[in-house]
């Protein structure tokens, strides 16, 4: 896990912004994702 302060809000707001977008179920799998991408 990287916890940079600019890296760590983009992730954060990404992941946020999908999960918003979809409000499906398997959340956490979208951002483990996006944390094995980063």
């Amino acid at each position: 896990m990287f916890y940079s302060s600019n890296s760590s809000k983009i992730i954060f707001a990404f992941a946020m912004f999908l999960v918003w977008l979809d409000l499906s179920p398997p959340a956490s799998k979208i951002m483990t994702e996006l944390l094995l991408i980063v």
